[in-house]
């Protein structure tokens, strides 16, 4: 549902999905030498990846709940440079997630 990248972007640890259980992400992180164990919301995890994706690229994440699927926008950044991409998933984490890893691929980062 999300990768080891976007997840240690967000985050700001070295770190990777150990598992999702309900609306809880669980991951792994090195700490001085030691894994370690962790876990979010998953909606507090989907909102930390709109917030990275605006503050880091200056582009802005518009997630949309519809009776099928969801949907997230991915609208134009600081630079002017116009952006137009809609990405669908079956839940509103997961069209996030799957647009903030759409914006570490365009800006070259994956």
């Amino acid at each position: 549902m999300i990768s080891k990248e976007l997840l240690s972007e967000v985050v700001g640890l070295c770190c990777g999905v150990k598992s999702i259980r309900n609306s809880e992400v669980v991951y792994w992180f090195n700490c001085i030498g030691e894994v370690r164990e962790s876990s979010i919301n998953i909606y507090e995890l989907a909102h930390k990846c709109k917030d990275y994706c605006c503050f880091s690229f200056g582009i802005k994440l518009y997630s949309e709940v519809r009776k099928r699927d969801s949907r997230c926008c991915i609208s134009k950044n600081r630079d002017g440079e116009m952006i137009n991409k809609q990405i669908i998933g079956k839940t509103e984490p997961e069209a996030i997630f799957k647009a903030a890893e759409w914006v570490l691929r365009f800006k070259g980062i994956k």
